[in-house]
């Protein structure tokens, strides 16, 4: 055993460095998908303006269209840069002390670099990356957009490297006692991290689109070298993308619920995640399809019936279950045998053992009835009452 759990080490060390390198790619990838956003929106007013020029530059007006990306925490810095050959000096930031410092020209996405004339950005909250945007400013002059866009990679690293390690070594050290539980979805952790990077600075991006074409004027989308209809293609882009965003963030907070004719592969699907692995009872169902059940009570029937075969399995010591689903005209029927040691329902549970009560929680806030009975083995009936006017069809 102890060979295995080295060796299940090894792999996870092997792994973790795998998904550190890869998370690192992610994050250039997502620093540059956030960053692109809000180029489309900033290049237009941008190109407008002169950036060589003593007073070339409407410091009031850049500093409003930077103002809500920066406020929104999707970008943490913007710098404008003119090229010259191998040197870029900022010439507009909305840090001021960074102006007249001298950068290297870059492009795509890369690390924020250690050097002294990178001070202000190393003292950020939290990790960035650089993402570079050329174009050309009014007088057709070499410049570069800047934005330093915040990324989690370092975190995001070690929580993969730490979930690696625990997903191969804590199966082998519990011994196959792993319990299998239906997902929880999405945190509101996850949620609003999503909806900050994906769908914030698209949404930013387009009500500056929207901006552009209102006010930008034909030579202004010249030098910028687009057009009107090319604008309201992104913004219709956008748009598209975040409605299917936003659909996909509702199907996630709301996941469909089992339906009655689709009983029969739910509870097949619930006992195949339930099923251990190494030795397992036999475990068979019988559940029809019924598509006149009232849509609560189908949830309610797997939930329970979930946890009366996961009892059979761990803490019973069965060698054959059987689940049974029956239903007439005024009642629903779930039966779950197994040929185990048996229980005293009206035992205390021990301490963390909270299946039997929130079975019975359950069952009455459904007003239904649970009964036990005890003949070579343990017999658990849940009866839930149909509504008076529902005539289950045989």
């Amino acid at each position: 055993m102890r060979a295995v759990i080295v060796r299940c080490a090894a792999v996870a060390v092997v792994l973790a460095l795998l998904v550190s390198v890869g998370v690192r790619r992610l994050s250039d990838r997502d620093a540059g998908h956030l960053a692109r956003g809000v180029a489309a929106a900033l290049l237009t007013p941008m190109a407008s303006q002169d950036f060589r020029q003593p007073g070339g530059i409407d410091r009031v007006g850049l500093l409003r269209h930077l103002q809500p990306f920066l406020a929104d925490g999707v970008v943490k810095r913007v710098k404008v840069l003119a090229v010259r050959g191998d040197r870029a000096t900022v010439v507009f930031s909305d840090e001021p002390r960074t102006e007249g410092l001298v950068e290297h020209p870059s492009s795509g996405t890369a690390s924020v670099p250690g050097d002294e004339n990178h001070r202000y950005e190393r003292s950020l909250a939290g990790a960035t990356r650089e993402v570079f945007f050329a174009f050309q400013d009014a007088r057709g002059n070499a410049t570069q957009l800047e934005l330093y866009v915040p990324v989690d990679a370092t975190v995001t690293g070690w929580v993969a490297v730490v979930v690696v390690a625990m997903l191969l070594v804590l199966p082998v050290a519990l011994l196959g006692t792993r319990q299998a539980r239906r997902d929880p979805g999405p945190t509101r952790r996850d949620l609003a991290r999503r909806l900050h990077d994906d769908v914030l600075p698209e949404l930013a991006g387009a009500r500056m689109l929207v901006d552009n074409l209102r006010n930008a004027g034909e030579a202004d989308l010249a030098r910028a070298g687009v057009t009107r209809g090319e604008l309201a293609d992104r913004l219709h882009a956008i748009l598209t993308g975040e409605i299917g965003q936003i659909r996909a963030l509702l199907s996630e907070l709301v996941p469909p619920e089992p339906a009655g004719d689709h009983l029969p592969a739910h509870f097949a699907d619930l006992v195949a995640r339930l099923r251990p692995d190494g030795p397992s009872p036999a475990i068979t169902t019988a559940v029809p399809a019924l598509p006149e059940l009232p849509a609560a009570l189908a949830p309610v029937l797997l939930s329970v019936g979930g946890e009366l075969v996961r009892n059979a399995i761990h803490h019973a010591g069965a060698g054959t279950i059987r689940l049974v689903v029956e239903v007439c005209a005024s009642s629903v029927r779930l039966t779950v045998t197994d040929d185990g040691t048996g229980f005293d329902p009206s035992a205390v549970a021990p301490a963390g053992h909270v299946g039997l009560r929130l079975i019975r929680g359950l069952v009455r806030e459904h007003g239904g009835v649970l009964r036990f009975g005890h003949d070579q083995g343990t017999t658990v009936t849940v009866t839930f009452p149909l509504r008076p006017r529902y005539s289950y069809k045989m």
